[in-house]
């Protein structure tokens, strides 16, 4: 679980996923001792400390989101290149270079890390690996072990699988933003809904009289078992809200 939160965490486009790790365990922390400070009512802020978890796996998910959005935009133009430099007898390293020196290119930094990390003499299929961890996603992932299998036995049937894949890149592309359109707003309702009985348990808990109730054994324990109705009810939004696209194969 960590080393996958720690992917996540890379393919959001963090420099140090340790470092954002660490402070996002602060972040939550913090909170719920200001609220325990604040409302002296434990379950509260222990609620309140998973919740800021929540919302921080939420953050990440929507980074994460984002970013595959702009990466998943810009592949065509990636494999379109590779194409294109293939066809003019370049090599696979000339042709990462091109790309890497690209202004308009959203993932060109990515592709001058790879040259980079090849000109310190990491290996031509590490340094893809590692771009692979940092895009996360199913079409870089096949593009990236293309290149991997190229570089190893020869460019047999490598430019027919290029053009195929921009094929069906174009193709994908158009539906997922439909499907996207559609899910976004009926998944961020029921987020909402979750989230607002949480909103009138703090507003409550402000009040000496509520707050000794929720201080007691009784009402700690139906805090508690909120929180954990609340976190079976986020997984159910999030089972019953994802699209079933395109997974990664290569990972």
């Amino acid at each position: 679980m960590l080393k996958g939160l720690l992917v996540d965490i890379a393919a959001s486009g963090s420099a140090s996923g340790k470092k954002s790790l660490a402070l996002a365990m602060l972040i939550p922390a913090t909170a719920a001792g200001i609220m325990q400070e604040w409302l002296a009512v434990p379950g509260v802020a222990i609620s309140i400390f998973f919740m800021a978890i929540g919302f921080e796996y939420e953050f990440l998910q929507v980074r994460l989101a984002a970013r595959k959005r702009k990466v998943l935009a810009a592949w065509p133009i990636v494999v379109e290149s590779l194409e294109s430099a293939a066809l003019a007898g370049m090599s696979l390293l000339e042709a990462l270079r091109d790309l890497a020196e690209s202004d308009q290119l959203y993932v060109a930094g990515e592709f001058a890390e790879v040259c980079r990390s090849i000109d310190s003499g990491v290996s031509f299929a590490s340094s893809l690996d590692a771009l692979k961890n940092r895009l996360a996603t199913h079409a870089s992932d096949f593009t990236i072990e293309l290149l991997k299998v190229t570089n190893e036995f020869g460019s047999s049937g490598y430019v027919s699988s290029l053009r195929n894949q921009t094929i069906s890149l174009r193709q994908d592309a158009a539906t997922q933003a439909e499907l996207e359109a559609k899910q976004g707003w009926v998944v961020g309702t029921a987020k909402l809904a979750v989230i607002a009985p949480w909103l009138i348990v703090i507003v409550l808990s402000i009040r000496p009289e509520n707050a000794a109730l929720y201080r007691a054994a009784p009402g700690t324990a139906i805090l508690i078992l909120g929180l954990v109705g609340s976190a079976l009810a986020l997984k159910m939004v999030y089972r019953i809200g994802a699209l079933n696209l395109k997974t990664r194969v290569f990972a």
